[in-house]
């Protein structure tokens, strides 16, 4: 009997041109869910802009409209945040 054969995953890890002026980073722990904002000004190191608190859950999905950001996470349903 022929073993199957082992499929591999592969990551593809090539830079991408930065499509926003903003980056998110996930920080927290122990259920002390929280999102990083750094600011991405062109040629230059990123800086840090604030930290938003999360409704006690990881998020799920990030939309962004305008300076709005919309997080969804957790039984709480969808978190509107305002960029500064």
């Amino acid at each position: 009997m022929a073993r199957p054969r082992r499929q591999e995953a592969f990551v593809d890890i090539a830079p991408r041109p930065v499509l926003s002026d903003r980056a998110l980073v996930t920080s927290g722990w122990w259920g002390e869910q929280a999102v990083d904002v750094y600011r991405l000004p062109a040629g230059k190191s990123p800086q840090f802009e604030q930290t938003i608190r999360t409704r006690d859950w990881s998020v799920n999905s990030v939309s962004r409209q305008d300076q709005t950001l919309f997080l969804s996470s957790g039984y709480w349903g969808v978190q509107k945040i305002q960029l500064q």
